[in-house]
């Protein structure tokens, strides 16, 4: 976030539209890597739960910042996880070792300035992000893709499809 909030300034203050890219490295396995201490103490969840917070708080940063610079409401926020983390629950820890919930569920929370905030439990993948963000800026698809817009469930312009299905694969390596 120290290298971000620099290019946001850059960014916002051009008068074009941008996209600015925040990876945080927090939830993952080691977790505190930076040494903080945990807050909820020494269990593996427990340091998780502890990064998963102290990623909460750069967040709340850059929202900050946005607000500082003008341009939270004239900006899309995105906040995605790619997976979710085993604690034991089917005997495997960490991810991308089986397809049970608790390592595919993921976060995903799109803010749309001017849309009404709304909890949703429908069924999308991030391969509706790329689809969504470019429906956003009005760019057209140039070609098929596998995802779909998320901006009519967001506007609330459509419901749920509740036949939707979303599939994942566990590679072999």
């Amino acid at each position: 976030m120290n290298e971000a909030l620099p290019r946001l300034r850059r960014l916002a203050g051009t008068g074009r539209p941008w996209l600015l890219w925040v990876h945080l490295y927090n939830c993952h396995a080691p977790y505190l890597q930076d040494g903080a201490p945990s807050a909820f103490g020494g269990d593996p969840v427990d340091l998780y739960d502890t990064d998963i917070g102290l990623a909460g708080a750069q967040l709340e940063r850059l929202l900050v910042e946005l607000r500082r610079l003008g341009a939270e409401d004239r900006t899309v926020v995105v906040l995605a996880s790619d997976h979710g983390e085993g604690f034991g629950e089917h005997g495997t820890y960490n991810h991308s070792t089986t397809l049970y919930q608790e390592e595919m569920v993921s976060l995903l929370a799109v803010r749309v300035p001017g849309a009404t905030p709304a909890a949703r439990t429908d069924v999308v993948g991030l391969l509706d992000l790329m689809p969504t963000l470019t429906n956003i800026a009005g760019a057209p698809l140039e070609t098929p893709v596998s995802g779909r817009s998320l901006l009519p469930l967001i506007t609330g312009e459509t419901a749920t499809d509740p036949e939707r299905k979303v599939f994942a694969e566990l590679m072999p390596d």
